[in-house]
């Protein structure tokens, strides 16, 4: 009866394959990819005409109409323009490589690749000369991708090639744009001009099949239909599709029945035991491409079977000729709220892959339909909702020393015993919290720094400053980072347990002796489990060196592209980071983790109180 909804759309945008989404006659122009620039087709205007026409007048051309201007930050400090300018009104299909001019008439068109300067907060032209260079630099145009023509939608015109000379770009007072620039065709040559607005888009990266909306969207939602998808991803998250309508829709399968818009929303929260207790949970989804809790996915497009597929967050137009036109959400936020009677209030804000505005609000109850196949014994943890750890009672954590495994030294801290070490556990019951952590094969023990859950529990991903998921082995024992609630009274039988799926642990010295937790990971059913813990350790194996002589020798890993963890940093050590000439670039104390994001690319020189410094290449 019910089909799924996300197959049901795609199988409808799959149908608008085969309808125009143009009217008239449109000009198929060779299409140009530039290597930072993939998902739309590029046109080069110098090789579009097709059939010689008389030249045009010999005054030079005037263009006062931008037709398309996209934009990419390539980083290293340059931003890569793509704008396409005319001398009649018309438009550029971007997912066709298409350009059409209104009123199907001869006039200029040029399209220039230009790289200029990144500039902050947004995007501008700079003023200043540009060459004409095939090197991707800043104040450059590549000529391999810019050209003019005078030409009509028959592709009947004179090609000319933008000669080396540079091209003139000022930014006037009224806002408006100058490009001034020479072109030649055979012994002809004439000087160019455009003066007049350009409004840049953000460049698509998605190669669309389907024609995209290509406008800021203002959506006041009238309807709404879900599809609960459980553990879809094997993340332990459970996935929703969350379909939003300003349009009438068929509430059975979700197909839309009107013209309009639905915005269909991929989002990941909890796993759900029972179809009763499926609900969106309340609070702030954002972007994210981990399946995690309180996230949603970007939209994209697959090739499944020989066919395109849309995927993930996108808005699907249906037009009055009943084709489709869409767009790919790629960035933004949506927030969540939900009353007694499960009345939700939603609030979009979004931006879609070619970087058009949408937003949007939604007031009403919502049907979800349960069409997950899980396992019910797939979530490990006993928890209902989010917890907060109780470790005051504990006296002393108890730190383990295991065999090298997969080229990492591997040591667990005990915060509380699961032997029954602590009387008062015995006597009272409560939290305790395992933590299973890697290290550097030569770590003699553990180190100060910011621990991370693996994604997944395989030995090959085995790497420093990484905690072992929690996971049931052995015939039965819950192994790796996790949780345990004892009951009270009962020689230490466990009423709850959670296995860390996700998350961190901090983990910092105090002293020789004593350490400071912060807990904050995340179990298999998508709840939240925080808390501190600080005290002293009590090392159940024998220390080759003291704990201050270990700690002479920083050690580092990079948790991503850009953040460097240390380990071995005590709260008072002021980590200093400088340049190869010497000059001090950042400055932190007690600092074990350093995000170098700012910094410009190359080496650097980290200094760890007086110990010595460590090199580290950006």
């Amino acid at each position: 009866m019910r089909k799924t909804i996300h197959l049901l759309l795609a199988c409808f945008l799959l149908t608008a394959l085969t309808l125009s989404a143009q009217v008239g006659t449109t000009t198929k122009v060779p299409a140009s990819l530039l290597p930072a620039q993939s998902g739309f087709k590029k046109l080069v205007p110098a090789q579009m005409a097709t059939a010689p026409m008389l030249e045009p007048s010999a005054s030079n051309p005037e263009l006062s109409y931008c037709v398309a201007a996209y934009c990419t930050n390539l980083g290293n400090g340059v931003t890569n323009y793509y704008i396409i300018l005319t001398s009649a009104p018309g438009s550029f299909d971007a997912s066709s490589g298409t350009v059409i001019f209104e009123n199907d008439e001869m006039a200029w068109l040029t399209a220039f690749d230009i790289y200029a300067p990144t500039v902050e907060n947004g995007f501008k032209l700079s003023d200043g000369e540009y060459a004409s260079k095939k090197d991707s630099t800043a104040f450059s145009f590549h000529p391999s991708y810019s050209g003019t023509s005078y030409i009509n939608n028959a592709g009947e015109g004179t090609g000319y090639r933008i000669t080396s000379a540079p091209i003139q770009i000022t930014n006037l007072e009224n806002g408006d744009v100058q490009i001034e620039w020479t072109i030649t065709s055979g012994l002809v040559t004439k000087e160019a001009v455009f003066r007049g607005p350009i409004e840049l888009r953000r460049q698509p990266t998605i190669q669309s099949p389907w024609p995209l909306i290509g406008e800021d969207m203002d959506l006041a939602f009238t309807g709404s239909l879900a599809l609960y998808q459980g553990n879809f991803f094997n993340s332990k998250t459970g996935n929703i599709l969350l379909n939003l309508y300003d349009t009438d829709f068929d509430p059975e399968t979700g197909a839309h029945t009107g013209v309009g818009n639905c915005l269909q929303i991929c989002l990941f929260n909890t796993l759900f035991g029972e179809a009763k207790d499926i609900c969106i949970k309340p609070g702030t989804y954002k972007m994210a491409r981990n399946f995690q809790r309180l996230t949603w996915y970007p939209g994209l497009v697959i090739d499944y079977m020989g066919q395109s597929v849309v995927m993930g967050s996108f808005c699907q137009r249906r037009l009055e000729d009943k084709s489709i036109a869409v767009a790919f959400m790629s960035e933004g936020e949506f927030t969540v709220a939900m009353d007694s009677d499960s009345v939700y209030t939603i609030n979009v804000q979004m931006t879609t892959d070619d970087g058009y505005k949408v937003k949007g609000q939604y007031v009403g109850k919502i049907t979800i339909f349960d069409e997950s196949q899980d396992n019910p014994g797939a979530i490990i943890s006993t928890l209902k909702q989010d917890y907060e750890l109780n470790l005051d009672q504990i006296p002393v954590a108890r730190a383990w020393k295991e065999d090298i495994q997969e080229g990492c030294s591997r040591y667990y801290l005990d915060i509380g015993s699961p032997s029954g070490r602590d009387s008062v556990l015995v006597k009272n019951g409560g939290d305790i919290f395992r933590i299973d952590m890697l290290l550097e094969m030569s770590a003699k023990s553990f180190t100060s720094g910011l621990y991370t859950v693996m994604e997944r529990e395989y030995p090959s991903d085995y790497k420093p400053f990484a905690l072992r998921r929690g996971h049931f082995e052995n015939g039965g024992d819950l192994c790796g980072t996790r949780w345990f609630h004892f009951r009270e009274g009962s020689d230490m039988v466990a009423d709850g347990l959670a296995p860390a799926y996700y998350g961190t642990v901090d983990l910092r010295y105090i002293s020789s002796d004593s350490v400071k937790v912060i807990i904050d990971v995340i179990d298999d059913g998508g709840y939240a489990i925080t808390g501190e813990w600080q005290g002293p350790v009590e090392y159940m194996y024998d220390l080759p060196v003291g704990i201050e002589e270990q700690l002479a020798a920083p050690e580092f890993t990079w948790k991503d592209k850009q953040t460097v963890l240390l380990g071995g940093v005590r709260p008072t050590d002021r980590v200093v980071v400088y340049t190869p000439g010497g000059e001090e670039v950042m400055s932190r104390t007690g600092a074990s983790s350093l995000d170098l994001g700012h910094l410009n690319p190359g080496m650097y020189i980290i200094k760890v109180g007086s110990r010595p410094a460590i090199k580290v290449a950006r």
